[in-house]
């Protein structure tokens, strides 16, 4: 569910579904319901939410993420988030050592990149977003969007 951009009077709701695809030139653009109806109103939807697909345990010559490491600052999931839809309309991304961002489409594990406990991405505060977990040393958080 998404809440559109733009002036509306207080307490006026919506209840928006919203998809975020690419035209045949690589272009993004959002299609969006409004209960259930396709509607014309444009705005830009943003997912507040991302859902954790695990901890995975990272590699230098086999990267979980085909994509990075991209410095962020400030970095957590909507920059990240942000930053890989826009690059690329990536699936997936993750976060890494505080301040590392990855994009990809696909998760690449392997016997050097396996799941870790969750606890192991729970090491390094997120660049200039401390109320948020960036991972750790070698190991990535990936969420899909």
């Amino acid at each position: 569910m998404a809440s559109p951009s733009g002036p509306f009077p207080v307490g006026h709701t919506h209840n928006y579904t919203c998809h975020v695809d690419n035209d045949p030139l690589h272009e993004p653009y959002t299609t969006c319901q409004e209960n259930g109806k396709w509607t014309d109103v444009v705005f830009m939807c943003q997912r507040t939410k991302h859902e954790s697909i695990g901890c995975y345990v990272d590699h230098t010559r086999h990267r979980v993420l085909e994509f990075g490491p991209r410095l962020l600052s400030p970095n957590g999931r909507s920059h990240c988030s942000t930053y890989c839809s826009t690059r690329d309309s990536y699936k997936y991304f993750g976060l890494q050592t505080g301040n590392e961002c990855y994009c990809g489409n696909e998760i690449r594990a392997n016997l050097n990149s396996s799941l870790a406990p969750p606890d192991d991405c729970k090491v390094n505060r997120c660049q200039n977003n401390p109320g948020e977990w960036c991972g750790g040393a070698w190991r990535i958080e990936i969420f899909i969007h």
